[in-house]
């Protein structure tokens, strides 16, 4: 169709109909909310004064919760209609590590009621929904910590070569909702601001130093088996996030610590919230500095393998830890105002932030509206009416059934591929002893193997390409 001699695509041309739309949904695309709420945050907190950035970062806070919606009702609608294909989810371990993006997102909405709703609405209401909600996601993001792990430690098999810095995810949630809880202590009442305030020392006690674990092995891997490849190459600035955002918690808890707790004229420091604030201050500036370190990596390893990088939903792993780290920085200057050199980091990092923001969002519209970017790495090359095996029951008895069917259709996950490759091998060279039993040369093949070969091929060519999508 043609607009005033502009070409215009059909909305979701690439797909066979709008329900692959819902059918091919992955968790991935939650990092879109988290993008485009920690944007919001970025631009509404500037350094410097610049006329409407409160109402601008309200408007983006407005989008990142009608993104949000969106994106719930597809993910549950897969579950619904499509819960059989919804269940191989779990035999990507990349995919299913992006289940922790879904409470991340929520918090990112929450962040926003402390930050742009008290200046519209009752402050005391909008802060009572807040904790709230923010209980419930608390609750989520330890779900996903603790349990998220576990069924990837129990279904899959890792090696080190093939590990990427996604192994965060799971962990990232605890991390972020003990960052939501400190903005939120600052700004609740006191009877319910302390209890909140313990519980996200817990979860950044949790979250923190498992990341700083995972983020040990990813350096092994890295001195040992170079950069990842340019699929997942994007996935290295996810080690900046833990660090901005770990800081960013410690800076706002200790702020609360000190309105909560504030030094009496008579008591011993130690017994106030005083200490509490300048130990977060140290250690604060201590995980800034190391993200700057870890920045500086994504960013050389990008800049070698940009030539052979293709966009895909991905890409928004760019945003949010770029868009934390510069929340953290933020966040050092206004509790050391005398440094007027971060206040200038602040807002270059506030820029590229927003910039980045803007030109993966435009490829994301793009490419979303003709459809190109719903992928699912397990439903590659399947026609919507093969369905996976029937499964038992809805518990963990359902899943080496559906594992097993995807590995059958050329989407096994790569840890696991080892011994699948010696499994066929075997089979194969039993096949030619049968054939060399019956006189047929070795190595020759019927041609409808032939055929089945060279389409397996392709689908593993077309899987390569698009591995980048597990992001």
């Amino acid at each position: 169709m043609r607009v005033l001699g502009v070409q215009c695509v059909r909305p979701l041309s690439a797909l066979d109909s709008p329900k692959e739309a819902v059918r091919r949904f992955t968790p991935s695309w939650f990092t879109v909310v988290m993008s485009t709420g920690i944007v919001g945050q970025v631009i509404g907190t500037f350094p410097y004064d610049a006329p409407g950035k409160l109402q601008a970062g309200w408007a983006f806070w407005w989008l990142s919760l009608v993104l949000f919606c969106i994106f719930l009702a597809m993910l549950i609608g897969r579950f619904v209609f499509f819960w059989k294909e919804a269940l191989l989810l779990f035999s990507q371990p990349f995919q299913a590590m992006f289940l922790g993006a879904v409470t991340m997102a929520f918090a990112t909405i929450i962040n926003g009621f402390p930050t742009f709703l008290i200046h519209y609405w009752d402050h005391d209401a909008v802060m009572e929904a807040a904790v709230v909600l923010w209980w419930i996601q608390a609750a989520l993001a330890l779900a996903c910590t603790l349990l998220l792990p576990f069924f990837m430690f129990t279904l899959h098999r890792f090696e080190l070569e093939k590990m990427s810095a996604l192994w965060l995810l799971p962990i990232l949630p605890c991390v972020v909702a003990s960052g939501s809880g400190g903005i939120i202590a600052r700004n609740a009442s006191v009877g319910t601001a302390v209890y909140v305030m313990h519980m996200s020392y817990l979860l950044w006690g949790i979250g923190i130093p498992l990341c700083l674990m995972i983020m040990t092995i990813y350096l092994r891997r890295l001195m040992v088996h170079s950069i990842p490849p340019k699929e997942l190459v994007v996935s290295s600035f996810l080690p900046v996030g833990p660090m901005g955002m770990g800081a960013v918690a410690l800076l706002n808890l200790g702020a609360a610590a000190m309105r909560l707790y504030p030094p009496p004229a008579t008591a011993d420091v130690a017994a106030s919230g005083l200490i509490v604030s300048v130990t977060g201050v140290v250690v604060a500036f201590i995980m800034w500095g190391t993200g700057v370190w870890w920045l500086t990596v994504a960013v050389c390893s990008v800049c070698a393998s940009c030539r052979q990088m293709t966009f895909n939903i991905g890409w928004w792993g760019f945003v949010f830890p770029l868009g934390v780290f510069t929340s953290a920085a933020n966040e050092l200057w206004r509790r050391l105002p005398d440094l007027q050199s971060m206040r200038v980091v602040t807002a270059v990092l506030s820029c590229c932030t927003i910039a980045l923001w803007a030109f993966v969002f435009l490829n994301t519209l793009i490419q979303g509206w003709n459809g190109s970017l719903f992928y699912a790495p397990c439903l590659a090359n399947r026609p919507k009416g093969d369905e996976p095996p029937q499964a038992s029951g809805p518990g963990l008895e359902s899943f080496p059934d559906s594992l097993n069917y995807c590995a059958k259709e050329g989407a096994a996950p790569s840890s696991s591929s080892d011994g699948e490759d010696g499994r066929q091998q075997q089979q194969q060279e039993e096949e030619e002893d049968v054939e060399a039993q019956q006189g047929k040369p070795q190595g020759e093949q019927p041609p409808e193997k032939q055929a089945g070969g060279a389409a397996a091929d392709g689908l593993q060519r077309r899987v390569n390409g698009h591995a980048g999508d597990a992001l």
